[in-house]
């Protein structure tokens, strides 16, 4: 019995483990939303940590030959947008719009990365109507935010934004807001 335990021992030491990322990078992002021109727009900022953009780059890197090219860099940040996106859910009036990318993804200093996003509110029906934001990208990528609000946007925070938990990480932001839309303008 004693060597039985002493050889399972050995066995469990001895058999390759499997290994995984380092702890989840943080991200910090910024989020700000306004309504111009029948459209309710979103941009979103998100600073990376190091290790991040590294990966990052070596996502980038198509063709492996250590170098960056602008066509690698573009695609990558198109698909990274459109993904990005597709993980920002807005609904107003318990009615989800899609959010369509504007621009290109803008790179600026201390790591940061912002994307541009809008939805038509043509379809809406005028008055003030209330409107939740949902970060599913924030699963995966929890670390700090702050809604950064604009004057005269055309739509307020109703309630602070909220965080549900997974041990000391948030599960995922929800930032409800009021919008005042008008009827047909886009």
């Amino acid at each position: 019995m004693y060597y039985a335990l002493i050889l399972e021992t050995l066995i469990a030491l001895c058999s390759p483990c499997q290994a995984h990322e380092s702890p989840m990078d943080h991200v910090e992002r910024t989020l700000r939303l306004w309504v111009e021109g029948g459209r309710l727009h979103l941009s979103y900022r998100i600073e990376l940590t190091e290790r991040a953009v590294l990966m990052q780059f070596h996502r980038m890197n198509k063709d492996g030959n250590g170098s960056i090219s602008r066509n690698e860099q573009t695609a990558y940040f198109q698909l990274f947008r459109e993904e990005l996106g597709n993980q920002l859910k807005v609904a107003i009036s318990g009615r989800e719009l899609p959010l369509r990318p504007e621009g290109e993804v803008r790179l600026s200093t201390g790591l940061r990365q912002t994307c541009t996003f809008s939805a038509s509110l043509a379809d809406l029906p005028a008055g003030k109507l209330s409107g939740e934001l949902r970060d599913l990208y924030s699963q995966r990528h929890p670390g700090s935010y702050r809604y950064v609000p604009k004057a005269a946007s055309g739509l307020q925070v109703s309630e602070p934004p909220k965080l549900a938990k997974i041990g000391n990480h948030p599960e995922m932001i929800v930032l409800k807001f009021v919008v005042f839309a008008r009827a047909g303008k886009e």
